[in-house]
């Protein structure tokens, strides 16, 4: 995402790195869009889909979709 330099998508992961123990107004908004990032294989968004699924933060908690995130952000 840094690469092409897409503002909205570099926001969307600002908000995600300061979550903290609970849930923000808006995260499923910020989760939608990260998501969709993700799937269109940007990898900072695979990486963060992974943090998320690892921590439960906006999603129940879930180590396996976090490792495969993990995977596919490394490539």
């Amino acid at each position: 995402a840094a690469d092409v330099g897409d503002e909205e998508v570099l926001s969307a992961l600002g908000a995600f790195y300061g979550w903290g123990n609970g849930p923000v107004a808006g995260e499923s908004e910020k989760l939608t869009e990260v998501r969709r990032y993700a799937q269109r294989n940007e990898s900072d968004a695979q990486l963060m889909m992974g943090f998320l699924y690892g921590e439960g933060w906006g999603v129940e908690r879930d180590p396996v979709k976090a490792e495969c995130w993990f995977g596919k952000a490394a490539g």
